[in-house]
């Protein structure tokens, strides 16, 4: 009698470890879309409140701050400033910028469906 030994895998063992690869790599890729998201959103949260010290800094020093920024990098917060508005993550934008009497302002930022607005008060993230 001969036996003969095959050894190997069948097609079902390897469509079934295909599937499991298939499913995980999909769950990792949903999970680094959220992650760049995420970590848009602490960027520009780093951005604004930078430029909230330097618009408090600009209003202690009588100065008001400018409120249409054309270009974020070179648009300055305020005259006489060294410091100019910063480029935020990609997809987000400089809203409408608001200064009140004396040292109230409101500085939005939105993007990635959140929006960051910051006063003389705080950062806050909505």
């Amino acid at each position: 009698m001969k036996t003969s030994l095959k050894r190997g895998f069948t097609l079902i063992e390897l469509l079934v470890v295909i599937a499991i690869i298939g499913v995980l790599s999909s769950v990792v890729l949903a999970s680094l879309s959220t992650a760049r998201i995420k970590g848009r959103t602490a960027a520009a949260q780093s951005n604004m409140k930078a430029v909230q010290t330097a618009a408090s800094m600009c209003l202690n020093e009588a100065v008001a701050i400018n409120t249409t920024v054309t270009t974020p990098g070179t648009t300055l917060v305020c005259a006489g400033s060294a410091t100019a508005y910063p480029v935020l993550p990609a997809g987000w934008t400089y809203g409408t910028i608001t200064q009140t009497t004396g040292s109230v302002f409101s500085i939005p930022a939105t993007g990635d469906g959140k929006t960051v607005t910051c006063s003389e008060a705080s950062c806050v993230t909505i």
